[in-house]
């Protein structure tokens, strides 16, 4: 599959040989606008269980040392257009990376 993300990133990344889709690893690279990491390529895993996409990229730091950024993303709930009242008594929530992990990584 081709993930391309809007701050900054684009990657390549396919199922394990034993077919499970819950999980995906591949390659990467930063666009040429993000200064701090321009143009390096990087490793990443994507899994998803239940209504959570997990995504964890290894990049290389501008001193040579591995760098790990992990975000976690939830599902939003989907409503059919027909089902209004279910709409104004839940309100679905956009995809949001977990304050958890974003605590333990550097900022990007």
């Amino acid at each position: 599959m081709r993930i391309s993300a809007n701050y900054g990133w684009s990657a390549t990344a396919e199922t394990g040989s034993y077919g499970n889709v819950g999980y995906a690893a591949g390659m990467g690279r930063w666009s040429s606008y993000m200064e701090k990491y321009s143009q390096k390529a990087f490793h990443i895993l994507l899994a998803v269980r239940g209504d959570k996409l997990t995504v964890i990229v290894m990049t290389e730091k501008a001193d040579g040392s591995n760098q790990l950024i992990r975000a976690l993303f939830s599902r939003r709930t989907a409503y059919p257009p027909y089902d209004r009242a279910q709409q104004t008594t839940t309100k679905p929530h956009p995809p949001v990376a977990c304050p958890a992990h974003l605590r333990r990584n550097l900022p990007v």
